[in-house]
């Protein structure tokens, strides 16, 4: 429902009867008329407050809920078996409509991070750069110094430890290797 708009003088009228300050007596009206007028907006105003709460919910406010989104969804039904008047879509259009789609999301986000991952590191993964690195050693012995040393072909790392006193050749030294993600540990056995 649309409301007429309000005239200029029932604009004044209203203005005079709230008695805003400024406002002038509504055209054609004589004083009388005017007061008359104001006395029963007072009157309908007293009769408000005296039967209508200032504040009060709705009743049952799960239902008024629970209809206002029925309402949503069946005009949102309604819309999509509308029959669509589009235009043919051009091959752009296709493309991010069908990159948008959630499962292709998640392929893009992994075929970024392979693409991150590859520009990072651009060498080849090949036999010479499989394996384990050495990236840190340490010695607790406070006039010891460590050194890495790799073989040419990089199929193995020796650690170094230099300083240490000459070891008995008649113990045994064992290293301890799984295929668990730890390092290799060596300990001698006396």
């Amino acid at each position: 429902m649309k409301d007429e708009p309000i005239s200029p003088q029932d604009n004044q009228m209203t203005r005079w009867i709230d008695e805003l300050p400024g406002a002038p007596l509504p055209e054609g009206m004589n004083i009388d008329e005017a007061a008359r007028e104001r006395a029963a907006a007072a009157a309908v105003a007293s009769l408000l407050r005296e039967h209508v709460p200032l504040r009060q919910d709705p009743p049952y406010p799960d239902f008024f809920n629970a209809q206002v989104l029925k309402k949503i969804r069946d005009e949102e039904m309604r819309l999509e078996r509308a029959p669509a008047t589009r235009h043919a879509a051009s091959w752009r259009d296709v493309l991010g409509q069908w990159l948008r789609t959630p499962w292709m999301t998640g392929a893009t986000a992994a075929a970024c991070t392979a693409v991150a991952i590859f520009a990072i590191n651009p060498r080849p993964l090949d036999a010479a750069t499989a394996g384990t690195r050495v990236l840190t050693v340490f010695s607790p012995e406070p006039n010891t110094t460590t050194r890495v040393l790799t073989v040419a072909d990089q199929s193995a790392v020796v650690v170094s430890v230099d300083g240490l006193p000459a070891f008995p050749s008649d113990r045994l030294v064992v290293g301890l290797h799984t295929n668990e993600p730890q390092p290799l540990v060596a300990s001698h056995q006396p």
